[in-house]
């Protein structure tokens, strides 16, 4: 396919014009691939382009079928594609009951490509990318509402999330 029509094929052909130090990125130029909102010149949120553009990357390698079977596949399909091998990770989110403390932690798994954290300042400077990952993890109250399953009650749950499986290129919003 062509870069008029193909994000994957955009995204190479501007690295070979950023290689080269040659006019506006192909991929640019053809934001509209992403999606139709992209197609305007106004500015967009960076973080929300990328996301849909590995959506789209990943849906266009699926029906290219350049795809594997992958037993560990927690919310999405069970297969894999570049995109997830590069990218994804699997988060997991524990909650518990706020109120009665005693049911079960109920988990819940999935598979962003994108971490979204929130720096603070340390005593000594910026939070490093461990730093990111330690607060990413960190025991959160009033967390969101849900019911318990042991005592009933529609209450505000503790909620932590960890990161199961990094990805192999981590992307984080800040």
């Amino acid at each position: 396919r062509a870069p008029e029509t193909c994000v994957i094929c955009a995204l190479r052909a501007t690295g070979e014009q950023l290689s080269a130090g040659s006019g506006l990125p192909v991929l640019s130029r053809r934001r509209r691939l992403v999606s139709s909102e992209y197609g305007d010149r106004g500015g967009h949120d960076a973080r929300q382009f990328l996301a849909d553009f590995l959506d789209v990357a990943r849906a266009t390698e699926l029906r290219a079928d350049r795809s594997a079977r992958w037993e560990n596949a927690v919310d999405r399909e069970e297969l894999v594609t570049h995109v997830d091998r590069l990218f994804g990770s699997v988060v997991e989110t524990r909650r518990s009951c706020a109120i009665c403390d005693g049911g079960p932690v109920l988990s819940e798994f999935s598979t962003p490509y994108i971490l979204s954290v929130s720096p603070e300042e340390l005593r000594g400077g910026a939070m490093t990318v461990q730093e990111l990952f330690l607060a990413f993890g960190r025991l959160r109250e009033g967390g969101a509402r849900c019911e318990c399953v042991t005592c009933g009650k529609v209450s505000l749950h503790r909620t932590q999330a960890r990161v199961v499986t990094p990805p192999n290129l981590s992307l984080i919003h800040i």
